[in-house]
């Protein structure tokens, strides 16, 4: 993974899972190419292991989806953004940087 701003490292590239140093607001921003094979599919976050609220959803011709939600954060609470899809089988996402990006704000 890439994370050129990651000034407290608070997110750990290999598991894809941020942990918030200290409490706060955060904006939490995401967006995702829609692989071949995929109909319908949403991105969520979770916090603490623990389904939060959509970011967003697309389906038909959309080649990708993007949204940010605001959410407080209390010092080790986890976030992670995960993909949703209407496919039978596992997908893999391509390594498109312009399209699949991930960012975490503290706002206070």
């Amino acid at each position: 993974g890439f994370e050129p701003y990651d000034l407290q490292n608070e997110f750990d590239t290999t598991t894809g899972v941020f942990t918030a140093k200290n409490a706060g607001r955060y904006q939490v921003c995401a967006s995702v190419i829609r692989p071949l094979g995929v109909a319908v599919y949403e991105l969520d976050f979770f916090i603490n292991g623990a389904r939060n609220r959509g970011i967003a959803s697309g389906g038909g011709s959309a080649p990708a989806i993007s949204g940010c939600r605001t959410v407080q954060l209390e010092v080790g609470n986890t976030l992670e953004i995960q993909v949703y899809h209407d496919a039978v089988a596992d997908q893999t996402f391509s390594q498109n940087s312009f399209w699949n990006w991930l960012t975490i704000d503290r706002l206070f």
